[in-house]
């Protein structure tokens, strides 16, 4: 019984969460994705690799077994108390169990296409069909925590911060689960503004189209979570900071985890002051305009403390700006004026 709170009777569709069921699915997410990150870091530092059997393919199969037998765990013992098999894992956790079939079946395909084919390095390591597979899955199985949560939001934001953070380490490692795969174009991994030819189009155009990819993710996922704050002031600077912390070890740029730990405080201070939500559009229209430039404005000054940017003001401002555009029209999309409107009405 420890994992779920039983309903005697099954009047709920699904079994509720219980704080140590979010603690050990937490636990064996970060496990998972701290093995993507090795098998990332491998590809990039290990030119040799020649196999796929390597000690960062243990770790993240191991993880991803650990999150499998959970899951099947969970599914049988509440299958039989009565819940219907699919509808045997808490409410949108059961999103889980479809990763662990992906990432179970593009991991055999990934063995067989090593085998075929070699391994990747470098960027091919990002488009390979197989590791695309597998990031489905991966996004699958740590989306999880975050897909319950949208779906018990009273409950969530009635608990305590210390009862939360099993929680913000799950959503953390989501956004980790999608910077891996996309970190070819991060700025936090290819330090273009430094580069010597930095000034050249090419560079300059995979720079701006980096940061219209990674702000349409972070800003995605945070203007998700602010929406109906979902998570206390506080959580998306530790959510920020794990990523950056992972980040940092594909190309050993250890100073984005200050300008993230800087940027993310100061979020979390506009959090708190402005409390922007879906019933204060204004408010949260300015919240997503100026959380990017924040972000990208602390990633600059310290990036320069530690590296020579070649990059013009006009191009280091210009990318602030994309930032902050881009994020403004997720936040349509996130929530349409629209909506408000018909609210009104």
């Amino acid at each position: 019984m420890y994992l779920c709170n039983m309903n005697n009777n099954l009047e709920s569709k699904f079994p509720t969460v219980t704080l140590h069921f979010e603690i050990i699915y937490s636990i064996f997410i970060t496990i998972f994705i701290s093995g993507t990150y090795y098998d990332a870091w491998s590809h990039t530092h290990i030119p040799e690799l020649e196999t796929f059997f390597t000690p960062a393919h243990g770790l993240m199969y191991f993880g991803a077994g650990m999150v499998s037998i959970f899951i099947f765990y969970t599914m049988y013992k509440n299958s039989k108390l009565g819940y219907k098999f699919l509808n045997s894992m808490p409410v949108g956790y059961h999103y889980g169990f479809y990763g662990v079939l992906t990432f179970m079946i593009m991991g055999l395909g990934d063995l067989i296409w090593h085998e075929l084919f070699g391994i990747e390095t470098e960027l091919e390591a990002a488009f390979s069909p197989t590791h695309l597979g597998l990031m489905t899955g991966i996004a699958l199985i740590t989306g999880t925590p975050l897909f319950s949560a949208w779906n018990r939001r009273e409950e969530i934001r009635n608990k305590r911060f210390v009862e939360l953070i099993p929680l913000i380490i799950s959503i953390s490692m989501f956004l980790s689960g999608m910077t891996v795969i996309t970190q070819w174009a991060h700025l936090y991994v290819e330090l273009y503004p430094t580069y010597p030819n930095a000034n050249t189009s090419m560079i300059q155009t995979l720079g701006i189209q980096a940061v219209i990819l990674q702000t349409s993710i972070i800003m995605g996922l945070t203007l998700i979570i602010v929406h109906d704050r979902l998570l206390p002031t506080g959580s998306l600077s530790i959510i920020f900071t794990i990523n950056a912390l992972f980040l940092s070890l594909m190309r050993d740029t250890y100073f984005v985890i200050l300008s993230t730990l800087l940027a993310g405080l100061f979020i979390d201070l506009l959090y708190w002051k402005m409390r922007p939500s879906k019933t204060n559009l204004n408010k949260y229209r300015l919240f997503s305009m100026i959380t990017p430039v924040i972000f990208y404005t602390s990633y600059y000054l310290i990036l320069n403390l530690s590296e020579t940017i070649i990059w013009s003001i006009h191009m280091i401002t210009g990318s602030i700006f994309m930032a902050a555009s881009v994020s403004l029209l997720i936040s349509i999309l996130v929530v349409p004026s629209s909506i408000i409107e018909d609210r009104k009405n």
